[in-house]
C-alpha cells in the first residue's frame, strides 16, 4: 500500500503525486477505492463515493457543533446568576436567635 492511495476525495483528479513509501494496512481490489487515507479504511465502488463523503461531512458538521455547543457560555445562566446577586443584596440581614 502506498502513502498516497487514490480515495473519495481524489480519484477525479487522477493519481496523486507522492513519493512510493510502502506503508502497512489495506489495498482495495481492482473496481475498488478507499474512502479516506486511512490504511485500515473500507474500500468502496466509485459510485459509493458520494454516500460515503456525505456521511463523513455529515459527521465532522455534527462534531463541530457539538464542539461549539461545548465552548458557548449560555447568556441566560448569566442573567439568572446577576437576579439572584441582585436579590440577596436587596434583603435585608437577618440574624437568627436560637433558644
Amino acid at each position: 500500500m502506498t502513502r498516497c492511495p487514490i480515495t473519495c476525495s481524489n480519484f477525479h483528479s487522477g493519481p496523486p503525486e507522492c513519493l512510493s513509501i510502502c506503508q502497512i494496512g489495506c489495498e482495495c481490489q481492482p473496481g475498488f477505492i478507499k474512502v479516506t487515507k486511512n490504511p485500515w479504511g473500507p474500500c468502496v465502488k466509485q459510485y459509493e463515493c458520494q454516500l460515503y463523503t456525505l456521511n463523513i461531512k455529515q459527521q465532522q458538521q455534527q462534531q463541530q457543533q457539538q464542539q461549539q455547543k461545548r465552548n458557548r457560555i449560555p447568556l441566560y445562566n448569566q442573567q439568572q446568576n446577576k437576579r439572584k446577586m441582585n436579590r440577596l443584596q436587596q434583603q435585608p440581614n437577618r440574624t437568627q436567635v436560637n433558644m
